[in-house]
Formats: structure tokens, sequence, C-alpha cells
């Protein structure tokens, strides 16, 4: 029979987990929303200043001296295209943060099942700047650690072998749910110093 306080103590965990559980989804909405409105917007202003008069005559041989409203216009471009690049990027390692989510739970779904045993959930490392761009790399070629039958099969022989893999995973996972962050900063960022270079340009006609 359980000890009360243990009973208390687990009843506590079950609430934590569920209340992280929520905010994680609504974290997850609210940045998807977020990508897509972004994206949205610079994919919308991109063409503004393609298809004006000043980019159609602009020339970039160096005896010319380009006015400042070209250059204001040549940089809003330059910005547009960057906050589309990270919006990419922002929607790929959210992509691949789902579905290595849900890996890893079918993970635990099937050692629970199988074995009785609960797989930890350790702190883990602090996520770098390096480590959002390696990780990205490892599930776009598709190298992380994939669990063989055979390792969940003899897991309780085995489990500190699968255990290091599976945190390994988890690392992944965190590294490009921090870079969905991250880059969506550099994404909003890029697209609004575009439309203050774009305002400036109009700003100079």
């Amino acid at each position: 029979m359980c000890d009360p306080e243990d009973q208390k103590k687990l009843r506590q965990l079950q609430k934590y987990r569920t209340a992280r559980n929520e905010y994680r989804t609504i974290a997850i909405n609210q940045l998807s929303f977020a990508n897509n409105l972004l994206l949205t917007l610079a994919v919308g202003f991109l063409p503004l200043g393609i298809d004006k008069e000043d980019f159609k005559t602009l020339s970039f041989r160096y005896t010319d001296d380009p006015s400042a409203e070209k250059v204001f216009l040549v940089l809003f471009i330059g910005s547009m295209t960057i906050s589309i690049y990270w919006g990419v990027k922002v929607m790929f390692s959210r992509l691949y943060d789902f579905r290595l989510t849900r890996y890893i739970l079918n993970i635990r779904v099937r050692i629970l099942d199988k074995h009785n045993k609960r797989l930890g959930y350790e702190i883990l490392r602090n996520t770098t700047k390096r480590n959002r761009c390696e990780s990205l790399k490892l599930v776009w070629k598709a190298r992380y650690h994939k669990f063989s039958q055979e390792e969940i099969d003899s897991f309780p022989s085995n489990q500190s072998a699968f255990k290091n893999h599976f945190k390994a995973l988890r690392e992944i996972a965190q590294d490009l749910g921090d870079a969905s962050i991250k880059w969506t900063q550099n994404q909003s960022i890029s697209l609004i110093i575009g439309v203050l270079f774009f305002l400036a340009h109009l700003l100079l006609l």
C-alpha cells in the first residue's frame, strides 16, 4: 500500500505534468500563429520593393552613385528576404520537433508497456547556437538514433546505453524547440527592420 505522502506527491506531480502539457500546447499554437503571420507579411511586403520602378532601374556598377532612397529600397528587399529565410527555418524546425517529440513519446509508451519502466525526465544540457544548427542538420539528414525492436526487447539488460541514446534524442528535440523560438525572434526583427527601411525609402522620394 502506498504511503499517503507518496500518493500526495504523485498527485502533485501529475498536476504539474498536466499543466506543463497544457502550456506547451498553448506555446506551440502561439508560435505557429506568429511564424505564419510573419512569413505571410514578409512574402506580401517583398513585391512592394521588387515592383517599384527604382528597383527595376537599379544598377550595381561601381561607377554609379546610388541615391539614398535606392539604398533603403535594397536594404528593405534584403531584410524581407532574410525574414523569409528565418521563417522557413522555423517552419522546418517545428515540423521536425513535432515529429521527434512524437517518436520520443512512442518510445516511452513501448518501454512502459513491455517492461513496466518509466524513462526519466532528467535535466538536459543548455542549448547553444551551434547545438540548434547541428540538431537541425541531424534530423534533416535523418542521422539521429532510431531504436530497433531488439533494443526495446533488451532494455532491462542494456539500460545505460539505451538511456544515453534516449537522452540524446531529447536533447535534439530540445534544441529544435529552442531554435523555433530564437529563429522566430530573428524573423520578426528582420521584418521590423525591413519595414523601417521601406518607410525611410518612401520619405526620401
